[in-house]
């Protein structure tokens, strides 16, 4: 007869991909809905040099702190899916005597046992992944990890953000452990899946959506970062 695993519900590299990419895509909406809407709303104040005036920000910090949070969690994700290709046991934290009460005799779900925290994943990816992740994500990791803790565990008013670091984040994740496949490209498959008819809501199809997307991302970075993070030369004719 078979094997079968008393742990139901066991996940795979698959399932944490999937989530991942759609903590990516929440985030990212959050971030660029706010840029978009600079544009179309008579509500959006400006300074006398012509910028947008820093309340306009100081009312977005909510929605940016949850992207943040987001953004976080879709990274996460992506670590996890790396070390679940070896084995999604790896990501059991502690030792079998922390493991749910009474295991070995009857079935338990996967989602009883206590998992890796955020804090150790990286070292766990790259003691069992194939490729070890890059020195700038893991120290952005670690910057954003503690940025979601005090966001997710008490009231911090230092904390701002602007929607461009968001969007960088988003897309250093993304490059990061999907590379050479382009976030737009991405976000495209993941508007098609979660809205489906072809139609954005409102007049827009997806590729006009992305399209629009991309513009405000271009307006936001730098040249060099829009080469190093979407493969797009700025300034040459």
């Amino acid at each position: 007869a078979d094997l079968q695993s008393m742990i139901l519900d066991i996940p795979t590299a698959a399932d944490f991909r999937e989530s991942g990419l759609s903590f990516l895509n929440l985030a990212w909406a959050e971030a660029i809905d706010l840029l978009l809407g600079l544009t179309e709303s008579d509500l959006v104040e400006y300074d006398s040099d012509g910028t947008i005036a820093d309340e306009y920000w100081k009312r977005s910090q909510r929605s940016l702190s949850t992207a943040v949070t987001l953004a976080q969690q879709g990274a996460e994700f992506l670590i996890k899916e790396r070390i679940a290709v070896v084995s999604p046991f790896l990501l059991f934290s502690g030792s079998a005597r922390d493991w749910p009460k009474g295991c070995e005799r009857s079935d338990c779900s996967y989602a009883e046992f206590r998992t890796l925290d955020a804090q150790d994943l990286p070292r766990i990816h790259d003691t069992v992944a194939a490729v070890r992740l890059s020195a700038q994500f893991t120290g952005e990791f670690e910057r954003l990890r503690k940025v979601r803790n005090s966001l997710v565990h008490t009231i911090s008013k230092n904390q701002r953000f602007g929607p461009a670091e968001v969007l960088r984040w988003v897309l250093r994740t993304y490059n990061e452990f999907c590379s050479p496949a382009t976030w737009t490209s991405a976000r495209f498959d993941y508007l098609e899946e979660v809205s489906p008819g072809g139609v954005f809501p409102s007049e827009y199809t997806f590729r006009q959506r992305v399209a629009r997307e991309l513009r405000a991302t271009m307006d936001v970075l730098e040249p060099a970062e829009c080469k190093e993070l979407l493969n797009i030369e700025i300034g040459r004719a």
